[in-house]
């Protein structure tokens, strides 16, 4: 692309500059997942476009007893411990300060 750039005396300079545009930042619009107690359990929000580092959040709810979330990957993992059900608000965060946010409704069953 060439940018052109004039000044208040009509003086003015081309040059050449290349844009890169990263997708926008974006998760599934609603998440369900469904764990059972006293089971291994592993999940991880699948988050499209931004640019690397993201950081990853819970901004709302909380975990169920036995459960782990990664504020680096939105990696949740762990063994569950009492039957229940949690709404969860998880957003992720990239380098530019873009944010995405979905809802995670995870369900422990007996």
């Amino acid at each position: 692309m060439k940018v052109t750039v004039t000044d208040s005396l009509g003086f003015s300079d081309t040059v050449d500059v290349n844009l890169n545009v990263a997708p926008k930042l974006s998760l599934a619009a609603r998440l369900a997942r469904v764990a059972r107690v006293g089971r291994a359990f592993a999940f991880r929000p699948p988050a499209a476009g931004g640019l690397d580092p993201q950081t990853w959040s819970i901004v709302r709810g909380a975990l169920p007893a036995g459960l782990h979330f990664s504020k680096r990957t939105g990696a949740f993992s762990g063994t569950p411990r009492h039957a229940g059900s949690r709404t969860l608000v998880i957003q992720v965060k990239d380098t530019l300060g873009a944010i995405a946010r979905t809802t995670l409704i995870l369900r422990v069953k007996s």
